[in-house]
């Protein structure tokens, strides 16, 4: 992505990078070695998990000599500008929304609950609060476009697909980024779901829903609202053509093919890129209590939740 070298398909010899390359420079992708962007600017939303892989991103960029800028929702902020990264904090901070959604049993996918559920967060989206933090967040996030001056903008596929309204102002390409196979397909189960949760038929149909409905529909006002910022027209493109937001763009999903294969019914310019991991900490030393268990018998396994919130009912399950 952007020219990070990827583990493509399985492929972990230096041999398969360097086809990988072969084959990216023959389509005009950018590479490891030939990353024509100089100033890189990514809008990341959520908790820590959704902001850790842009930030191993952005951290690669720098290592290559690039210029790079996140803006991020709160409480990860501080993360970013821990590890060096020029970083602007949105108004808005996810942790109010888990705290609301901690109200609701996550794991009881029942029709019923999911109506419980999106009431729960329709009502938190309607708070005050939440709407003068949003709107304060799309003029900052401009803002920092315009003073920052980027070459590509990167922009989470979720919550932040109106961004890419920024990179039409400023006259600079846009990326999609995704941390999920986020691209209609027959072959991969939606991710919201268990797999094989739904007939393989209803796969593709289950996510251009989720795309036109979760993300596009949810997103016009805001992206309508940008736009009136950007002084861009609210009915079509710079080029002429009818307004479409978010706009079909190149996207990248930020996972291995090694672990779940990339697609074969996946256009091109969708790409599983491989996952982005923060370079190894240095100097670490765990708790006498942490190191006192690990000795203490067979190497344990670990599952954990995240920033997830659930009631205790949820925890069990």
């Amino acid at each position: 992505a952007l020219g990070r070298p990827t583990i493509h398909r399985g492929s972990t010899t230096r041999l398969g990078r360097r086809r990988l390359d072969d084959r990216r420079r023959a389509r005009g992708v950018p590479t490891a070695t030939h990353m024509p962007y100089q100033r890189v600017l990514i809008f990341a939303w959520g908790t820590r998990g959704d902001v850790q892989p842009p930030l191993a991103l952005a951290l690669r960029l720098k290592q290559l000599g690039k210029d790079t800028a996140m803006f991020v929702t709160p409480p990860s902020d501080g993360m970013v500008r821990q590890a060096g990264i020029e970083c602007v904090a949105a108004s808005e901070d996810v942790s109010g929304m888990l705290e609301a959604l901690a109200t609701v049993d996550l794991s009881d996918l029942s029709f019923w609950n999911l109506i419980k559920t999106v009431k729960t967060f329709k009502a938190y989206q309607a708070t005050p609060e939440f709407k003068a933090a949003q709107a304060a967040d799309t003029k900052a996030g401009y803002e920092l476009a315009v003073s920052f001056k980027p070459d590509v903008i990167l922009h989470a596929g979720f919550e932040f697909a109106f961004w890419a309204s920024v990179g039409e102002a400023l006259g600079v390409p846009v990326l999609r980024y995704d941390l999920q196979p986020n691209h209609p397909t027959s072959e991969i189960s939606f991710f919201k779901k268990e797999d094989g949760a739904l007939p393989k038929c209803l796969n593709k149909l289950a996510f251009q829903a989720f795309n036109s409905q979760g993300i596009a529909k949810a997103q016009r006002p805001r992206a309508l609202e940008l736009r009136a910022i950007a002084g861009l027209s609210a009915t079509a493109h710079r080029d002429g053509s009818p307004l479409v937001l978010p706009p079909d763009l190149p996207q990248m999903c930020a996972m291995s093919p090694s672990f779940v294969p990339q697609p074969t019914d996946w256009p091109p310019l969708k790409e599983m890129v491989g996952y982005w991991m923060m370079p190894p900490s240095t100097g670490y030393q765990p708790p006498q209590q942490l190191t006192a268990f690990l000795a203490a018998g067979a190497p344990p396994v670990y599952i954990g939740f995240g920033s997830m919130k659930g009631n205790p009912e949820f925890c069990k399950k």
